[in-house]
């Protein structure tokens, strides 16, 4: 466990490096707050879902590495992720079922999110814990202009069209987030189906 404490401090520095000094200009929200953000909700869902200890530093590795693929390419970027993964963690010996572990949560967040364990399930919560908090529009202008600076958007009017698309599709997997996100994730929607409306 010491070993894996070590690679975590390790691995922290890599990933805010990395994000700080490699990611997109247009990376408005794929960014080393978001993931920071990711990590430390991720942890503290997983106290809330009761996940097994010594999955937590597995869980945490997964959360720091799951936008760096971003650094390669924002195409299919969970899998550039895990080829960053692989090539950061693979000095350390890690177990390769951990490595498995890692790459199978990062993939896991890509939408639509598949989950197939409680790991996963954590961690693709985490990932869009912010659509149920208090700070959603704020965190949504960075993915907003992100996307615009790409010309995938063009105003607002198709950005909340995508947003009311989104969470009527989308679901939270724990306990946790249902119980603390879901509620306001659903004010949200109902808000911007009004905003729709409103111009219509």
């Amino acid at each position: 466990m010491l070993i894996i404490m070590e690679l975590l401090k390790i691995l922290d520095y890599r990933v805010k490096h990395l994000l700080e000094n490699r990611l997109p200009v247009c990376c408005f929200y794929h960014s080393l707050e978001h993931t920071l953000d990711v990590a430390d909700t991720a942890l503290k869902i997983a106290e809330h879902e009761q996940l097994p200890p010594e999955q937590l530093p597995v869980l945490k590795m997964a959360a720091l590495l799951h936008d760096t693929g971003f650094v390669r390419s924002s195409t299919f970027h969970e899998i550039n992720s895990c080829f960053v993964a692989y090539d950061v963690l693979q000095p350390y010996a890690l177990s390769q079922e951990n490595m498995d572990a890692i790459c199978s949560a990062i993939l896991a967040t890509r939408i639509p999110q598949r989950p197939t364990n409680l790991l996963e399930k954590i961690l693709c919560d985490a990932d869009l814990d912010y659509l149920g908090r208090d700070d959603f529009y704020v965190i949504g202008e960075r993915l907003f202009q992100e996307l615009k600076c790409n010309k995938v958007l063009r105003n607002r009017k198709q950005w909340n069209t995508l947003q009311v698309s989104f969470l009527k599709q989308h679901h939270y997997f724990t306990q946790y987030s249902n119980t603390y996100r879901e509620p306001q994730k659903q004010r949200y929607l109902f808000e911007l189906e009004q905003w729709l409306l409103n111009h219509a």
